[in-house]
């Protein structure tokens, strides 16, 4: 059965509730916003904000960026928009393709295959946080010590993961571990940091498609 979800950000309290309002009697199955620390409104927020006034939608962000989030704070956020949303809370996720977000917490960017890795690190760590598990990780990419999420726990017992890329080695992850795949179509990323070249053409797509099903190949 196919499913449609609606993304969008906040401009003023009333907009926005009444958007989730319209979006949950449409029947759309989730509404996501953006996070781009700086540049956007914060999703935990906005979305505690739809599930006030709302009873089905789902809420995520779409997608939650690994390169300025640590596992734990993320893990909290969703386990609380769980709670207060009576279980309808998505974990969605990114690497991080901005470098001034980097640089906004005292990061340098690093190359793609870095970027990928503590995306993959960071999803796996929250989801074990999320599980009620203790985690300790040290690597180059990521590092965490007996961290534990004692509360709040979340209603569902597996919260769904989303992940967004358009790379290879992440899609291929995706297929393998997501509930959600989404084919952000990025290229090169453009001078201004933010923008990208785009990879939409059918054969692109197909070939995305492609990692996803191989990554998903006895699921």
């Amino acid at each position: 059965m196919a499913t449609f979800s609606v993304q969008s950000e906040p401009t003023d309290a009333a907009s926005w509730t009444e958007l989730a309002r319209t979006v949950e009697a449409a029947g759309f199955d989730a509404l996501f916003t953006a996070d781009h620390p700086g540049d956007c409104a914060s999703p935990f927020v906005a979305l505690a904000a739809a599930a006030a006034v709302t009873s089905t939608l789902g809420l995520g962000s779409y997608v939650s960026n690994a390169a300025v989030r640590e596992p734990i704070l993320l893990a909290a956020d969703v386990a609380t928009l769980d709670v207060v949303s009576g279980g309808r809370a998505r974990l969605g996720i990114g690497a991080g393709h901005t470098p001034a977000e980097w640089r906004a917490v005292g990061r340098e960017r690093p190359g793609v295959a870095g970027r990928v890795r503590r995306c993959v690190a960071v999803a796996e760590t929250v989801r074990a946080l999320l599980a009620g598990d203790e985690v300790t990780v040290d690597t180059e990419e990521l590092s965490a010590y007996a961290a534990r999420l004692k509360e709040p726990r979340p209603v569902q017992d597996r919260v769904p993961l989303t992940v967004g890329t358009a790379n290879s080695t992440l899609l291929r992850w995706a297929g393998a571990h997501a509930d959600v795949v989404g084919l952000t179509g990025f290229g090169r990323t453009l001078p201004d940091g933010h923008q990208h070249e785009v990879r939409w053409r059918a054969d692109q797509i197909e070939a995305q498609l492609a990692h996803v099903a191989a990554g998903a190949a006895g699921r």
